[in-house]
């Protein structure tokens, strides 16, 4: 059921799923600065980081074991190097190269496209249904009005 999940969330989040473990550094839309050992994300961005160096707007430091940060308040995350080979970026490259389809990359649309392509061709207007046309019309009947004037006289 996990790798279900991860098929769901942003590549965004799945790159910042692979830092765990690794030393980030997160500025937050407050212009606080965090630097620390990443500890774990979750699927909203929510970060907790331990062994913290906190930079404040006024340029004023200080130290945190453990620090949680909403995934709503970060600006920017500034990630190690090594992640430029992240197996999701390779993902992403081969469905760029046309190598590999990727699920999460557009799949709506060409859901879509493919569910328009296989469906029956559409009927021109004007024109009954198909199952219609086989049946006999139903037999003339007389209006309401008429049969009550025609018993009554």
């Amino acid at each position: 059921m996990a790798g279900l999940a991860r098929m769901v969330i942003g590549i965004p989040v799945l790159v910042l799923q692979d830092a765990e473990g690794m030393t980030v550094t997160i500025e937050t839309r407050s212009d606080d600065t965090y630097r620390g050992f990443l500890a774990s994300v979750e699927d909203c961005m929510n970060c907790r980081l331990s062994n913290v160096f906190v930079t404040r707007r006024d340029g004023s430091t200080m130290h945190l074991d453990h620090i949680f940060v909403p995934g709503r308040q970060i600006r920017l995350v500034v990630l190690p190097q090594i992640l430029e080979k992240a197996p999701v970026f390779g993902r992403v490259r081969d469905a760029k190269d046309g190598k590999e389809h990727v699920r999460g990359l557009g799949r709506g649309r060409y859901l879509a496209r493919d569910a328009m392509r296989a469906a029956p061709p559409a009927m021109p207007m004007g024109m009954p249904p198909m199952s219609a046309m086989a049946r006999p019309p139903p037999p003339p009947t007389q209006p309401s009005f008429l049969a009550k004037r025609s018993l009554g006289a």
